[in-house]
């Protein structure tokens, strides 16, 4: 079953299965590091320190996910945020001599945008 996103993206079951165990996760480890995220309060270093856990044990928030209402998902915007943070850190992301490019994700990438994760290519 393809259902059709913004821009006619159509996503597969094994994408919406995919995205929806990502979520979880995500909320799963949100709840668990509750207390951490509200003890960082407005300090974004300690805040991107707890995210980058959640992150680290996650990955990239899939493209389903960023085009849906879960992207409403108050840790689902704090894990976005970061990847913002990561996105900005590697506006010079190496291009090899073939023209591929390394995304924050990690992603070897030809395109211009990363397929894992959605982010675009650096400039």
């Amino acid at each position: 079953m393809n259902i059709p996103q913004a821009g006619q993206v159509p996503f597969t079951d094994d994408d919406i299965r995919a995205a929806t165990a990502w979520r979880e996760k995500a909320e799963a480890l949100g709840e668990q590091y509750k207390n951490e995220l509200t003890e960082a309060g407005d300090d974004a270093d300690k805040k991107n320190a707890v995210i980058k856990l959640i992150y680290d044990e996650v990955g990239p928030t899939p493209m389903l996910i960023k085009t849906t209402l879960a992207a409403s998902i108050p840790i689902v915007i704090e894990i976005m945020k970061y990847e913002k943070v990561l996105e900005k850190t590697a506006s010079t992301a190496p291009v090899d001599p073939d023209g591929f490019w390394i995304c924050p994700c990690g992603s070897k990438n030809s395109g211009i945008f990363c397929p894992e994760c959605g982010s675009k290519k650096p400039e």
